[in-house]
């Protein structure tokens, strides 16, 4: 299964990719997300990225073939101005929007680029799926899932 270092890993690569990502989370809660969340603030057009842990599924008969699908989720946001309009609020999706875009493009980079090393060139984008984000704890932008094969691991 997909290891949390290499969930950081990618999360680095992506905030490195992406300047318009001020900020990021890792988590397996939505308790730490309102915590991370109630500290952020509305700043230009920051925004942040959240990665959630996945979850995974066996795939496979048995130990010599087995892998794993792994259900990843991020969410790119942008805290809301709660004193503000409707621009704002449409604002708040189109510059999350634009991040989110940038993000699915360093997912289909991963896959060409097939590092020998790299465990994100198994992303199945059939699998994709991005999801608007409205109004999750005062913040607003999109939810992207998709899944990822990785290997088998004890260790």
């Amino acid at each position: 299964m997909l290891k949390v270092s290499e969930l950081r890993e990618f999360v680095n690569l992506a905030k490195a990719d992406n300047d318009q990502i001020t900020g990021d989370l890792i988590t397996a809660s939505e308790d730490r997300y309102v915590r991370y969340a109630r500290d952020i603030r509305h700043v230009d057009d920051d925004v942040y990225l959240i990665a959630l842990l996945p979850g995974a599924r066996p795939i496979g008969n048995n130990e010599d073939n087995l892998r794993f699908a792994n259900s990843l989720s991020f969410m790119i946001i942008r805290k809301l101005d709660t004193t503000a309009g409707d621009e704002v609020y449409e604002q708040a999706f189109s510059v999350t929007q634009d991040a989110a875009l940038k993000f699915v493009d360093l997912m289909v980079k991963q896959i060409k680029a097939f590092p020998a090393h790299c465990v994100f060139k198994y992303f199945e984008l059939s699998t994709l799926q991005i999801l608007p984000v409205e109004n999750f704890h005062q913040t607003n932008g999109w939810d992207i899932s998709i899944s990822l094969k990785s290997s088998y691991r004890t260790a």
